[in-house]
């Protein structure tokens, strides 16, 4: 008997020691977890801030043609030229660290452009505005996602312009008249009126919304009028038996967000 007491004894000895271990092995197993998630988060800011940091001191041209066969020389001097003739800016190769196109193979392609001085790439992006009414453009170097928004936002930016409206790009989004839109802001507010949907009633002003609300601000009248426009011309289209397709060409941009 004494025995047996002895052996239940010591397995419940052995149960207990078993529990305290694993739940030792479960507490570890949690930190561990933790310590790879915090890990792997900094890393991805690490990577993000060095890549913003990356990216400060870079610009990128459009729309300059490339010469046939061209190499680093003449790539270097076709950015010089744009920036010390169309820019007038006293610029050498000094300030510049090193330049390359971007993209696939064509006459037009970006032109990365990473400058020695941050003090320099401000100097150029003040400068822009000069190349207004011309083919050529300079904006800082954003991420892609950023970049293949602006590209969306500009279309809007043109259609405010030709409606006489102050516009302007300002990193992704939009300003019409001083007030900030998102692309999906815009996109929504541009569906048209006949629809009935969140744009109209946003853009109506809504019942007991505030008068400062952007979607009830005078920059989206010009959006009414256009959608009304294309309503009667739908119709005229109509009763003629005529379609007739309205592009919008992407716009070029002549300067920098501010």
């Amino acid at each position: 008997k004494s025995v047996n007491e002895s052996n239940l004894k010591m397995i419940s000895e052995i149960k207990e020691s078993t529990e305290i271990v694993k739940n030792k092995v479960i507490d570890l197993e949690k930190r561990i977890v933790f310590l790879e998630q915090s890990t792997a988060e900094g890393n991805v800011a690490s990577g993000v801030s060095k890549s913003e940091d990356w990216r400060k001191k870079n610009i990128i041209s459009y729309n300059v043609a490339s010469e046939d066969k061209e190499n680093l020389i003449q790539l270097e001097n076709i950015v010089l030229s744009l920036l010390t003739d169309k820019l007038q800016l006293d610029i050498t190769l000094k300030d510049i660290d090193y330049v390359r196109r971007l993209g696939r193979s064509g006459t037009k392609r970006p032109i990365l452009v990473r400058l020695i001085s941050f003090r320099t790439k401000i100097e150029i992006l003040r400068n822009c505005y000069k190349l207004r009414g011309s083919e050529y453009s300079v904006s800082e170097d954003f991420p892609v996602g950023v970049r293949q928004v602006r590209s969306k936002v500009l279309e809007f930016k043109k259609m405010a312009t030709e409606n006489k409206k102050r516009a302007m790009l300002k990193y992704d989004k939009l300003l019409i008249e001083g007030t900030s839109f998102t692309l999906e802001e815009l996109k929504e507010l541009s569906q048209p009126i006949r629809q009935g949907g969140l744009a109209s009633s946003r853009a109506d002003g809504g019942s007991g919304s505030d008068p400062k609300n952007k979607y009830n601000s005078g920059a989206l009248r010009w959006m009414q009028r256009r959608e009304k426009d294309i309503k009667e011309n739908s119709g005229t289209q109509a009763k003629s038996g005529k379609k007739e397709v309205t592009r919008y060409k992407r716009p070029k941009v002549h300067s920098s967000p501010e």
